[in-house]
């Protein structure tokens, strides 16, 4: 019988064990999961940045009326802001407490934009009176 009862005792011990490590391990997994999702989404708003930018030059030699959409699809939120000829593309993640901002500026005379995503939309970039507006599509 004594034997039995420090199987048991040993089994609880195993089993207390792992659970400790477990405690230790499911925190820092979740941390590193939101951090690999804002990288992941950082990667996306840099492309989508080249391809912003490249909209808008090629709006620039094209004839007033010409439009371009452009498709994006956040897992965070994403901040655009145009001004000053200047946009601003930013991922914000509060859970994590990170921010990452892409800027590019254009030669061209754009209209000011001031948006927050946080799911998938379209832009549309234009070109009316000589001036190059992006919209929320």
């Amino acid at each position: 019988m004594n034997s039995n009862g420090q199987v048991s005792l040993e089994f609880l011990l195993l089993l207390a064990g792992f659970f400790s490590v477990l405690a230790i391990i499911i925190p820092a997994s979740i941390n590193l999961f939101e951090v690999s999702i804002f990288a992941l989404d950082a990667r996306n708003a840099s492309i989508f940045s080249e391809q912003l930018s490249s909209a808008i030059e090629e709006l620039s030699i094209l004839e007033d009326g010409s439009m371009k959409t452009l498709f994006l699809n956040p897992l965070l939120e994403w901040r655009i802001v145009s001004q000053n000829n200047k946009i601003v593309i930013e991922v914000i993640d509060e859970k994590i407490g990170k921010q990452k901002s892409f800027l590019f500026e254009s030669n061209e005379n754009l209209s000011e934009f001031n948006e927050n995503f946080s799911s998938k939309s379209r832009i549309i970039v234009e070109k009316v009176d000589g001036v190059i507006s992006v919209k929320n599509g």
